[in-house]
């Protein structure tokens, strides 16, 4: 017996963060690394990656077909409270009977906001706009009506009894009506429904039923729906916010009060009454509802007397936050428009979360810090909580005399609470608490759990998302730099997610139009992240993706070619990012793709009448990517049938042991495929006349090249190139202490657009088409080397432990240039690359002491200078036994300057001499106890920075 299933789908990542792409028609893709997206249905998907955090970029060209072997680990939320059936079920009770709504004509309502991930709507008129809502909170349930006129209409009879009756959560309960609401009254025990006028709000009700003018209940209503009841309210607020002088209607309306807890909000928008149409299924929420009553003036407390946020001396990597709900709003961005620092308003309470918890501690950051607290406070005056691991922020707010209680838990009579999720215990008590009123501080990066946790989305199960997602606010795995942040100006837009992609869906539906410098750019990966988070039965998050699925069946996706490229920021590039997004969210978007001739294929390609059947190695070494090639090609817009075994087909794939399996592709074609040791030099001949793939594949058990056939028809014998590249790569594991033949053959890909670079590391590397000959002439790899490929290679062997991001990202990596050049080709370092010709390497570190040493400016070649004076004093053996300690060592620092000092320590342990001074003229951050533990070992007499010290001439000011 056969089972059916998709071939495309995630196995894990490298052991950072990577930078994501796409592609199409390729069967086996990796999502991004981290995060990790569930097993899509779209074959043609593709998400690239290289060892440090960036954008996802452009989506890529034609490539073979895969097989991946993934973790099959599918994440969602945790599943929903009692309170409430899913919102679907809800919509169908509350609509069950409903054929019209026939709502009084001179009752003008107001438009409702929905936010949260319990609020869903009911009325939706054809503007788009919610006039009748419902959600829960606590145990209980809330209907919203967007006029009190229309509680009292005797023509909207079924609806209220479905109202009434789903609310009650207590059959045969008595339903109370507030004596505003008394018609209302009349009209349920006219059905049969007992009810009775109560001017107060009593525990014995089921229901209770009330306009949202009453300013003396709110409290008593908000525990009343928290212990269970059911409360049905109806009211408008833009009569109401011209009568007053407080323009802040979401905040200070008295129905908003007691609705926001539960995600809903009155508006001063004024509904249109022209057209009603009764949904068969739940309406779609609005993207965006822009209304008066903006939130300049919570950004402008938060940010008073602050030009920047400057956490350049941090040395932390705060994780990018994704600021995505309808009240929350960023307050530091780098000139990317990634946020490090945001707030939202969420109920009656506030929330400011920051990428990092080392933000806490930053005294550069003590105003704005004093600033939130007192934002937080609202007011109050109350007590402010902060987390006993935390106890460093309680002596900062001291300092501007803020009084702190520290404490290992969140208190009942606390007014703010300061502290970070590590867990997700206390998640629905700490919702409750915002919602009420109270202020949430919150530090946290994501990277490092993701990490931890492969395969799994950040975005859908990091404790502090599962905290946070509702309130807009989201903590991503993309890392920022270190550095000041500009922070919003009064008068001049900022980013945000939701208004952008509304701003996009205008500009793709007139097709003119544009939106501010980058925010197309951030908008695609932010899409792909927002689409991380678990939706089913969220109504604010599914219309997100409902509405890209019907911008994507109506404009389709736009193709990467090499005449016409796509780039990041305009709407191409945008669409792509969020068609593979939504991909990996579960969307089966095969029929979307263009019908197009590729320049690389001849447009009669039609794929095998017959199902191909190949056998597939299904035995995974645990690495988080198991590509497993199969020699196949999926032609444009082909959807194919994928038959495996059904035991193959119901493993666990993570750690397979399945040996060899059979799998049958329905809708592929041959593609030229070339395995050393295996493949004769015939059949090579043979398959390159024969099979019609315009990809293919050169192989070892090292390494796979993946470039086009008619560059591959060029090769009559690929044997003595493969023979190389297995040579390359035994020094590229001999140098990062790694078994060989590796556990896991790297990939090479070339391809007509790229995620960004000449070239990029991750799985597959990827590299331009340009590149192809430098891959496959054994002459030319001999003769000039192989820098770019080994440079990505390194790249792919870079390992937190002891890398130094942003210092090293481009520098350790070509130590293992210089290794394979030197040791494999014969290529010495100078002729190998310019930037390493002896004089060159001497005016670099002149350059950098003269300016007077920093390690701000020890980056890149400047940085690779250091281990290559490590190197040429003590060889390369100090470095394979250096990679190979810390791959059997754990609990190893996650910060910079913990890890470079712990780097000083293990080398001179290495090679039993003191370099803290060498380090230290390199402006390392030593620390005193390091340098005093090493201070018994010989010093190092040939330390060449003592040479270049002393005959040092200090460079004029602003000379470079």
């Amino acid at each position: 017996m056969n089972s059916q299933r998709s071939i495309s789908s995630p196995l894990g990542s490298r052991p950072r963060p990577e930078e994501a792409g796409g592609g199409r028609r390729l069967v086996g893709s990796p999502s991004r690394p981290p995060p990790r997206a569930p097993p899509s249905s779209l074959a043609q998907s593709c998400l690239r990656g290289r060892p440090f955090p960036a954008e996802p970029r452009a989506p890529l060209r034609t490539q073979p077909c895969f097989l991946q072997l993934p973790p099959w680990k599918l994440q969602g939320r945790p599943e929903a409270g009692p309170a409430m059936a899913t919102p679907s079920a809800a919509f169908e009770a509350l609509m069950n009977g409903v054929t019209s709504w026939d709502v009084p004509e001179d009752a003008v309502p107001c438009e409702l906001l929905l936010i949260g991930e319990a609020s869903f709507p009911v009325m939706v008129n054809d503007m788009g706009q919610v006039l009748i809502a419902a959600s829960s909170y606590g145990r209980g349930r809330l209907v919203v009506a967007s006029h009190e006129d229309y509680l009292v209409e005797a023509q909207l009879t079924p609806f209220l009894l479905n109202a009434v009756g789903w609310l009650c959560s207590s059959p045969g309960a008595p339903v109370g009506v507030h004596p505003s609401l008394a018609p209302l009254a009349k009209i349920l025990e006219g059905s049969g429904v007992e009810a009775k006028v109560e001017p107060e709000v009593k525990d014995s009700l089921g229901v209770y039923c009330i306009d949202a003018y009453n300013e003396t209940m709110t409290e008593k209503l908000v525990k009343f729906m928290k212990r269970g009841g059911g409360l049905l309210i109806g009211g408008q607020a833009w009569d109401w916010a011209n009568q007053g002088d407080d323009e802040r209607v979401l905040f200070t309306f008295p129905g908003n009060l007691v609705t926001s807890v539960a995600g809903v909000y009155f508006t001063d928008n004024k509904g249109d009454t022209s057209f009603f149409k009764v949904s068969k299924k739940m309406p779609k929420i609005p993207v965006l509802v822009s209304c008066e009553d903006d939130l300049s003036e919570d950004r402008d407390e938060l940010l008073h007397g602050i030009s920047e946020l400057d956490i350049t001396n941090s040395d932390c990597f705060p994780s990018q936050l994704l600021v995505h709900g309808a009240l929350a709003f960023p307050l530091g961005l780098d000139s990317y428009h990634g946020c490090v620092i945001a707030a939202a308003r969420y109920g009656r309470g506030r929330v400011v979360v920051t990428g990092h918890k080392v933000l806490f501690t930053v005294s550069k950051l003590g105003p704005f810090l004093l600033n939130a607290v007192r934002w937080l406070d609202a007011g109050r005056r109350g007590k402010i909580v902060v987390q006993t691991e935390l106890r460093t922020l309680s002596g900062l707010l001291a300092v501007g005399g803020i009084d702190t209680s520290v404490e290992p838990n969140l208190t009942s009579d606390a007014s703010v609470y300061c502290f970070e999720p590590v867990s997700d215990v206390g998640v629905k008590e700490l919702q409750e608490f915002v919602a009420e009123g109270g202020g949430l501080f919150v530090g946290a990066q994501a990277w490092w759990w993701a990490f931890k946790n492969p395969g799994v989305s950040p975005l859908a199960r990091f404790p502090g998302n599962l905290l946070l997602n509702p309130f807009g606010i989201s903590i991503t795995s993309q890392s920022l730099n270190p550095g000041p942040f500009r922070t919003p100006k009064a008068g001049i837009r900022t980013y945000h997610f939701r208004s952008t992609l509304a701003e996009f869906q205008v500009i793709m539906g007139r097709k003119r139009g544009n939106v501010e410098k980058g925010w197309l750019a951030k908008l695609g990966p932010d899409g792909a992240a927002f689409l991380q988070i678990p939706a089913e039965e969220i109504p604010a998050y599914m219309s997100v993706h409902r509405l890209l699925r019907k911008l994507l069946s109506r404009y389709r996706l736009p193709v990467a070619t090499r005449e016409n490229p796509v780039i990041n920021d305009c709407c191409r590039g945008a669409m792509l990012s969020l068609a593979t997004g939504l991909a990996h969210s579960g969307s089966d978007l095969s029929l979307l793709v263009p019908e197009i001739e590729d320049m690389y294929s001849s447009p009669y390609l039609r794929p095998s009448e017959s199902p191909i059947t190949v056998e597939v190695n299904c035995d995974n070494p645990g690495t988080r990517y198991c590509w497993m090639s199969t020699g196949l090609y999926i032609p444009g817009r082909q959807i194919i049938e994928v038959s495996l075994p059904e035991a193959a087909a119901s493993a666990d794939l993570k750690s397979s042991k399945l040996g060899t399996v059979p799998v049958t592709v329905k809708g592929a074609v041959h593609a030229p495929y070339y395995k050393l040791g295996e493949t004769t030099q015939e059949e090579w001949k043979r398959q390159i006349q024969e099979n019609p793939g315009p990809w293919g594949e050169l192989a070892t058990d090292n390494i796979i090249l993946t470039v086009p056939t008619a560059n591959l028809r060029t090769l009559e014998n690929p044997e003595p190139l493969l023979r190389l590249w297995d040579e390359v790569m035994q020094a590229v594991a001999r140098l990062g202490a790694e078994p060989f033949p590796l556990r896991l053959p790297q990939r090479i890909v070339a391809d007509v657009q790229i995620s960004v670079g000449w070239m990029h590391a991750g799985y597959p590397i990827m590299c331009h088409l340009e590149s192809v000959q430098e891959l496959i002439s054994e002459k030319l790899i001999r003769t000039k080397g192989l820098w770019g490929p080994v440079h990505e290679l390194g790249r792919n062997q870079q390992r937190q432990e002891w890398e130094f991001p942003p210092h090293t990202t481009e520098a350790t990596c070509n130590l293992w240039c210089v290794y394979v050049h030197e040791t494999v080709l014969g290529i010495p370092r100078g002729r190998a690359n310019i930037a390493l010709w002896p004089p060159v390497r001497e005016k670099r570190v002149r350059i950098y002491l003269g300016k007077g040493p920093n390690v701000k400016n020890w980056n890149a070649w400047t940085a690779l200078e250091t281990y290559l004076q490590l190197q040429e004093a003590f060889g390369w053996e100090p470095f394979i036994r250096l990679f190979s300690e810390y791959r059997n060592q754990t609990n190893l620092p996650t910060d910079n300057v913990d890890k470079m000092n712990l780097w000083v320590k293990m080398f001179s342990h290495q090679v039993q001499k003191n370099l803290a001074p060498f380090f230290e003229a390199w402006a390392w951050p030593i620390q005193k106890e390091v340098a005093t533990s090493l201070a018994y070992l010989p010093e190092w007499k040939e330390n060449i920075m003592k040479l270049y010290l002393l005959t040092q001439i200090s460079l004029p000011h602003g000379v470079a």
